[in-house]
């Protein structure tokens, strides 16, 4: 665990002890309800953020990927010349789709890099509006 979710999980667990604290001493009052609400909205959001965070694709996922590409390529060669007509300019489109497919994979897998990202803007104004 990093020493920022560290600090994280330290925060939450300040917030929920004060949470508890203020609905023990009264707990008809709406607002300490709103803010326990919320507040598990904030720390099930957390959860969730890190859980995503953590889950990757399996490397034997990018193996048998490159497997079948590899499997799918020589079968299409083997058949084109047993079917007469072997035009190169179609393997090598069926070439370039097949690993455009799997740097796709690889790419949606690191959301924090790559082409494709996931933006972080949201929290960063969170954070403004928390200071």
């Amino acid at each position: 665990m990093t020493a920022n979710n560290r600090r994280a999980v330290e925060i939450q667990e300040k917030l929920w002890d004060e949470a508890t604290t203020a609905a023990a001493s009264n707990p008809q009052v709406v607002p300490t309800g709103l803010f326990i609400e919320a507040l598990n909205d904030t720390i099930d959001g957390y959860a969730k953020r890190l859980a995503a965070a953590r889950n990757s694709v399996p490397s034997v996922i990018f193996l048998a990927l490159e497997g079948i590409a590899m499997i799918a390529v020589g079968f299409s060669g083997y058949g084109a010349r047993w079917g007469g007509v072997y035009s190169r300019w179609s393997m090598w489109v069926m070439s370039a789709v097949i690993a455009g497919v799997i740097t796709l994979v690889i790419d949606l897998n690191t959301p924090q890099a790559g082409l494709i990202t996931v933006s972080q803007q949201p929290l960063l104004d969170l954070l403004k509006t928390m200071k």
